[in-house]
């Protein structure tokens, strides 16, 4: 059975209209909106008018069905149709058909004339082109296939397609749609970009529902293409969604390891495949920033890539948009009705209209209200940023201000590492403990934050990366509260996220800058060498070495030395030297510690050990990445100005071999 819940009252309309006229091969028109005095859809004008109701009471009882069918009686009796039609969504049995025949006895040909969901969806498996006509529909009875036939999807699949399905009812079809499905059709790859909160999430979700419908099952890259090649399985249909591929609002937070020779390495291997797809998103400024940075971007053919702007959206689609996210809303009836009399057009011509404020707009802003909707819902258009103001300063309590706080250090984070996140800030805000964290996440969910299970682990995110710029404003406009997460940080990577967040996009954005650690230089200092210590180093494990190695790596590529005094670095690289002569590390970690150590005072005392203790790691590092032998290569033959040694060549040429077997 199909589910015409997904379908507004409009959009089902529409598709009674088209099975209509398909079946009964007559030219049904579609009733002027409003006031249709009990005809929807009308056919035959001249011959014998024909008048079908149309009632799309998904979520309502029969018996409030039925009230609704009594009240259609006068203006039956007043049209006195030669043949009258009465069409719900709702699913009923034989006996309450019967009711609804009597009714309309008069006017109705024979029972046949009741068309229940049941009816219709008999007459849609008869008629599959009706379906294919109407988009929406045909995507969720895809979907709702895909399920039941692939019931243990699991992992990031499963987090995917569960949020495919809960955003289609507000789908609107545009011609961005069909745009970009041309491009996966002949490129099987769709490079989507475009401004903030213009829809290119809610058009990549569309896609790969389509695609899902096709059989295609969905895959999800969060933070490295890597993860693409993981699960990349030749034998299987996969469609492959890589959401701001480029990072949510800055460069820096992608590619950071040259991601981009694997990335164009593996829209190539999608291209050439037929059973593979390919989404990506990003904003269309971050994109041509990564054109400058990594020149191999730009190998993306224009053929793959969709510019996504509000042009895309004509008036039509605009008002449609607002009406799928109000229809699909739990506003009440009071505030729809604001919208009646051509108030919904001072909503769809504003200048500042965008399918995300329309989101939040009907959905959270209804819970805080202290005015008029309507009044309300034009605010937000012409002021953003008061959507999210309102709510951090007057509706979240502390613990949920420190949540969102501690999020912008890590962008996405699980449940458990929240939690740990959480611990130092008890002396402030309170005993920690798990029904406060669920509470919190249950008041911010939908709003600023967005939950998933992924592998029985909660996985949190923010909402949409404009969430996380305004808690980001919040930060770089309040020392205090920016001062509490640095020094209560419990890793390195949450301190150079903050360093690096900002640094290389305010050029685009009316915003003032990177967050000031300039202006707080005290707490970077001692949260650094908290998490850096140096006593008891010696005893480390593999994995605590290993994350030394990474930490410290980060540390010296965000201009901190001034920080710290001389013999607290000197400790530092002496630390790592060991390390690397246990083998532990990575080129890329080599890289930047040597790098910042050839700019110091201490060079010319760490120099010797620094060669000896990384040569040894990079002849006994064992990588299948091209990228590590390269950044090898340049370190013997810039850095350390040596040479390639022999071994490290040897072992390069036995690694080309192995490729060149793979791919036999």
């Amino acid at each position: 059975m199909r589910n015409f819940s997904v379908l507004s009252d409009i959009e089902f309309e529409e598709l009674c209209a088209d099975l209509l006229a398909t079946t009964a091969g007559v030219a049904v028109r579609r009733y002027a909106s409003g006031k249709d005095k009990g005809k929807d859809l009308i056919w035959n004008e001249d011959t014998g008018l024909g008048i079908a109701q149309c009632k799309h009471y998904i979520k309502s009882t029969f018996s409030q069905l039925l009230a609704a069918a009594k009240a259609e009686l006068p203006k039956v009796r007043e049209n006195n149709p030669s043949q009258y039609v009465f069409m719900t969504s709702q699913s009923t049995v034989e006996t309450q058909n019967e009711q609804l025949y009597d009714l309309f006895s008069e006017w109705m040909k024979s029972i046949e004339d009741v068309w229940s969901a049941e009816k219709i969806n008999d007459l849609l498996h008869a008629n599959p082109s009706v379906e294919t006509r109407h988009l929406k529909l045909w995507l969720h009875t895809g979907l709702q296939l895909f399920w039941a036939t692939n019931s243990s999807l699991h992992n990031r699949s499963r987090a995917l397609a569960e949020r495919v399905e809960e955003e289609l009812p507000r789908f609107v079809e545009t011609q961005a749609f069909a745009a970009a499905n041309a491009a996966l059709e002949n490129e099987n790859v769709c490079l989507i970009a475009g401004a903030p909160g213009v829809g290119k999430t809610m058009l990549s979700h569309a896609l790969v529902a389509g695609l899902m419908s096709d059989g295609y099952m969905p895959i999800e890259i969060s933070s490295d293409v890597e993860e693409g090649w993981a699960a990349f399985d030749a034998s299987t249909k996969q469609v492959f969604l890589y959401d701001d591929f480029l990072g949510e609002l800055a460069l820096s937070e992608r590619l950071s390891k040259k991601e981009d020779r694997r990335l164009v390495s593996f829209i190539k291997q999608i291209a050439k495949s037929g059973k593979h797809k390919f989404i990506l998103t990003t904003r269309e400024y971050i994109l041509k920033d990564a054109e400058q940075s990594y020149p191999l971007l730009k190998d993306i053919e224009a053929s793959r890539r969709l510019i996504l702007e509000m042009p895309h959206y004509n008036r039509r689609d605009r008002g449609r948009i607002l009406y799928n996210h109000l229809f699909h809303s739990s506003l009440p009836q009071e505030y729809r009705e604001q919208f009646a009399n051509d108030a919904w057009k001072k909503i769809v011509d504003h200048k500042g209209y965008n399918p995300r404020l329309i989101g939040y707009a009907t959905s959270r802003l209804a819970f805080e209200l202290d005015g008029p909707y309507l009044e309300a819902f034009l605010n937000t258009l012409d002021n953003p940023q008061e959507l999210w103001s309102n709510a951090y300063e007057n509706h979240i309590n502390a613990i949920d201000r420190t949540i969102l706080q501690v999020m912008c250090s890590y962008g996405g984070i699980t449940y458990s590492e929240l939690e740990g996140s959480l611990k130092p800030y008890e002396s402030q805000i309170g005993p920690i403990t798990g029904y406060r964290i669920r509470r919190s996440l249950k008041t911010l969910d939908q709003t600023f934050l967005r939950t998933s299970q992924i592998i029985g682990e909660v996985h949190i995110s923010f909402h949409s990366p404009a969430v996380r710029e305004f808690i980001l404003g919040v930060l770089r406009a309040d020392r205090m509260a920016l001062s509490t997460v640095v020094d209560n940080a419990v890793s390195i990577d949450q301190i150079a996220r903050l360093a690096r967040v900002g640094t290389d996009y305010l050029v685009h954005r009316s915003v003032s800058g990177p967050l000031p650690l300039s202006r707080i230089q005290d707490n970077v200092s001692r949260a650094i060498t908290r998490l850096l210590p140096v006593q008891g180093a010696h005893c480390m494990n593999d994995r605590e070495k290993s994350q030394r190695v990474h930490d410290l790596s980060e540390v010296s590529t965000l201009s901190f030395e001034s920080l710290f005094p001389e013999s607290w670095w000197d400790a530092q690289l002496t630390i790592i030297e060991r390390i690397w002569k246990d083998g532990i590390g990575t080129p890329s970690a080599v890289k930047s510690i040597v790098e910042f150590a050839m700019d110091s005072a201490l060079w010319s005392k760490h120099r010797t050990s620094l060669e000896e203790s990384a040569r040894a790691l990079l002849l006994a590092f064992d990588t299948d990445y091209d990228e590590d032998w390269a950044i090898s290569f340049d370190i013997f033959t810039n850095l350390f100005e040596s040479g390639i040694p022999v071994e490290l060549v040897d072992d390069f040429e036995a690694y080309c071999i192995m490729l060149w077997n793979r791919r036999e």
